[in-house]
């Protein structure tokens, strides 16, 4: 008997220190306001949260792909990942007045958004907190025709974002003013 108790101590530490049991309030409330703002069934696809031992654990497996790119240097930055996706079976026009919404809410959590779109049907926006000149959290909220897509992302993104562009430099395109 003592040593299923062992066993099981041993498991939830180990969730507990991952992460992985589930996102977290503030990631919540983003979450529960879409959910319960788009009056429509929702169908969950996933739900996690991935602390600093799963991203550790991630980062051992990376290190094995034979990559041209040192992807290992770019999860080391990451403190915590969250992500939410729902399914939309039958969906409802997403309206602009519901991405205000959410910015105000980001606000009053000290996050100011740098990029917001609606395109038809289709809204997502970008935030990010910062202190001084470090970005520390990245937040995305994205809604299209066939789901909902909420993702949060913290740690040292200064540096993510310098290994980014040394990694595969500004080969994107961009809009034309």
């Amino acid at each position: 008997m003592k040593k299923y108790y062992k066993v099981l101590l041993i498991v939830l530490i180990a969730l507990v220190t991952t992460g992985c049991i589930g996102v977290n309030r503030s990631f919540r409330e983003v979450r529960n306001y879409l959910v319960n703002n788009l009056n429509e069934n929702l169908d969950k696809e996933i739900e996690l949260s991935v602390g600093p031992v799963g991203l550790m654990f991630a980062n051992i497996f990376v290190k094995f792909a034979d990559e041209e790119y040192q992807v290992s240097d770019l999860v080391r930055q990451i403190s915590r990942v969250q992500l939410s996706v729902y399914n939309r079976p039958e969906p409802n026009e997403s309206n602009f007045e519901m991405l205000r919404n959410i910015t105000q809410m980001m606000k009053k959590k000290g996050m100011k958004y740098i990029v917001r779109a609606k395109d038809g049907d289709e809204m997502s926006a970008v935030f990010l907190n910062s202190n001084k000149d470090k970005i520390n959290k990245l937040f995305v909220v994205a809604l299209t025709d066939e789901e909902v897509v909420l993702v949060e992302i913290k740690g040292d993104l200064n540096k993510l974002i310098e290994l980014a562009i040394k990694q595969h430099g500004f080969g994107g395109r961009y809009a034309r003013r």
